[in-house]
């Protein structure tokens, strides 16, 4: 899938330019006028944007504009894309980089980095694909671009779920999803809700896989995209395919194939082919089920996606045993054992690839490191005056206060409290600054932490066969993992405490919102021989959902990890009243009397540890309290030391603002 920030709603501008073309212009005019116009093309005209950038593309030998240039070849490469032509796109992109790189253009290289890893997605080569988007992220969120970090994310979780790798994919979804909606850019966020759909069926999780589906084709509808719609219908397809009612999958993937036909959306059609290739043999249609997938293998090699070549294989492979064909369904593995030892080489030589493009980057990147340990430098030699300051002032003032009580003066008294105001001014300053530094610091760990992991990925394709440096790159990742945990959970705190979130609303049914916990910690539960029960009632509420997740994910992963084998951990869930009520009862240690005064407190170690050697950083109870109190609930805590604790949240069924 392709998506970055989509032209739309611009139909007078793009007919005004257009009438402009036909008039006779100056060539730098001119280019700056069509690079405009394609742009927007690319979405929506597919074949005057291939028009218009090829004209683009000879333009620019008569220019010095750096940035026209760029915008050119950036421009030709989302044409080529549009067009199948990968290779070239990948080259224009490329050449586009380089400019931006001389102009020293964060944003246009941000750019280019998210169209090199949509163009390795569409080639199968998942690992490059990963790599240059988390490059991408890395740069916009040190931009502070939220807007252009949740494209990049939903590129990315496309690139994990082709990669097979879903719990990285559904969370990059659903942070898009969720700062998208934020933003409020409904048509980007459209396009997160697609993509949380295609991964939800891959998962099997087909209960919210319909909400997502209508939200994004309602989107696709309003704002005339034919792509997304299509998107959505292969979906559909999908869904109906796992569901068993094969004419409903029948129908909307002829649909898809139909009015996709020569429109280059290959990673559309191909999907759409192989389903239905598997539609047929289930009713032992075989004949036109090899059509559809000899067709499905014949687009995949004309794009040169091993990948989507081997699925296809795959479907022809099913058919020859079918129709007991034991030769021609040897054939067909033979083809696809070779796809895949060229896929080895493939990852191979992109490993080598990231590498010599990590090594072009490195100077600017120490560079920036550089002037940031310099500015950290001069933080703490102003924080240090500013201490000194602060002690030196309270050593006046406790001489004065001294005198004043001797005098017993009321003019000194007066005196005396507004040089403490003063103080107190000075000291509510610098708690802001100190503030403030820790918001910069959480936030800068966040866009290392992201490479360090898309390297992590890089190095796990060339020592898969290396099984202790395949079991310290699952340490590192979960290392990785627990450190991103801590950082999110403070960023989340942060925003809730300075008001920075807004409350997202939408229904739900509390029945499968317990099961989707349930099943979400289960496996984690019988690792450790516990029983995860749940016991929720059959209704509906209102509120945060992303909220009021966390709140349960913090109290079950702390039940499940504080108890001790063969314990029981139960969910309940009733209403009453007008109120919601969430309760997680363990059978674990329970809280003593000095844990209970400081059990919400942040980064606070209580008595009880872990039974099973998980971590524990201090921050699962503060973050309950504070996102229940942002729910306008209220939590009560019954326990008794070695006897276990039951928390339970109670919010109103219906928030109100």
């Amino acid at each position: 899938m392709m998506l970055r920030g989509l032209a739309y709603g611009q139909t007078r501008e793009i007919d005004s330019l257009e009438n402009l073309l036909k008039t006779s212009l100056p060539d730098t005019q001119r280019l700056k006028v069509i690079n405009h116009v394609v742009y927007y093309y690319n979405d929506m005209n597919s074949k005057r944007a291939t028009e218009l950038s090829a004209e683009a593309m000879t333009l620019i030998k008569g220019t010095t504009n750096k940035f026209d240039i760029a915008n050119a070849y950036i421009n030709r490469a989302l044409s080529d894309e549009s067009n199948g032509l990968y290779l070239s796109s990948l080259s224009n992109n490329f050449k586009a980089y380089s400019v931006f790189e001389n102009m020293s253009d964060s944003a246009g290289l941000s750019a280019c980095l998210n169209n090199i890893g949509v163009v390795y997605n569409q080639l199968g080569d998942y690992s490059m694909a990963v790599y240059h988007l988390l490059r991408a992220i890395e740069i916009d969120e040190l931009r502070h671009d939220t807007l252009s970090a949740g494209l990049d994310y939903i590129n990315l979780a496309e690139a994990y779920f082709e990669a097979n790798n879903y719990p990285e994919a559904i969370t990059c979804a659903k942070k898009a999803f969720h700062d998208l909606g934020t933003m409020r850019d409904f048509y980007s966020q459209g396009y997160a809700a697609e993509t949380l759909a295609l991964i939800l069926i891959e998962m099997n999780k087909l209960d919210s896989v319909r909400y997502y589906i209508r939200l994004s084709q309602d989107v696709g509808t309003k704002y005339h995209s034919e792509y997304l719609v299509h998107r959505n219908d292969g979906h559909l397809g999908k869904l109906f395919l796992k569901l068993g009612q094969y004419d409903s999958s029948k129908f909307y993937l002829q649909k898809v194939i139909g009015e996709s036909a020569g429109k280059h959306y290959s990673d559309v059609l191909i999907p759409a082919m192989t389903n239905l290739a598997r539609c047929y043999i289930i009713e032992k249609n075989y004949s036109q089920a090899e059509k559809v997938a000899t067709e499905s293998l014949a687009m995949s090699k004309g794009i040169k996606n091993k990948h989507a070549a081997i699925e296809s294989i795959g479907v022809l492979v099913e058919i020859s045993r079918k129709l007991d064909k034991p030769a021609v369904s040897y054939q067909y593995l033979s083809m696809a054992t070779q796809y895949k030892d060229t896929l080895i080489d493939q990852l191979q030589k992109g490993s080598i690839e990231a590498k010599a493009f990590d090594i072009k980057l490195d100077k600017e990147r120490r560079a920036r490191l550089k002037a940031q340990q310099d500015l950290e430098i001069q933080n703490q030699l102003v924080l240090r005056q500013r201490v000194v300051i602060f002690l030196i002032g309270a050593l006046v003032v406790s001489l004065i206060a001294m005198l004043l009580v001797i005098r017993k003066s009321v003019r000194d008294k007066k005196k005396a409290n507004e040089k403490l105001v003063l103080i107190n001014d000075e000291l509510t300053k610098l708690n802001q600054e100190i503030r403030g530094l820790v918001n910069t610091i959480v936030h800068d760990l966040k866009s290392p932490l992201n490479s360090l992991q898309g390297l992590l990925f890089v190095i796990e394709q060339e020592v898969k066969e290396n099984e202790n440096a395949a079991e310290l790159i699952n340490h590192s990742h979960r290392v990785l993992k627990g450190a991103h945990e801590i950082i999110q959970q403070l960023l989340e705190l942060r925003a809730i405490e300075e008001n920075s979130y807004a409350i997202q609303m939408e229904p739900i049914e509390v029945q499968h919102f317990v099961r989707e916990l349930k099943n979400d910690f289960d496996i984690v539960a019988r690792q450790k021989n516990i029983e995860l029960v749940a016991e929720a009632a059959e209704a509906t509420i209102s509120t945060d959902r992303t909220l009021l997740r966390r709140i349960m994910e913090n109290l079950v992963s702390n039940a499940i990890k504080f108890s001790p084998t063969g314990k029981q951990v139960i969910i309940r869930t009733w209403t009453q009243n007008g109120q919601a009520y969430f309760q997680v009862s363990d059978q674990g240690p329970g809280f003593s009397q000095s844990d209970m005064q400081r059990i919400y407190g942040k980064f606070q170690k209580l008595s009880a540890r872990p039974t099973g050697g998980e971590s524990s950083h201090g921050l699962g109870l503060a973050t309950v309290n504070v996102l229940t109190k942002e729910l306008k609930g209220t939590i009560v805590l019954e326990t008794e030391a070695g006897k276990g604790a039951s928390f339970t949240i109670e919010i109103p069924a219906i928030y109100a603002a």
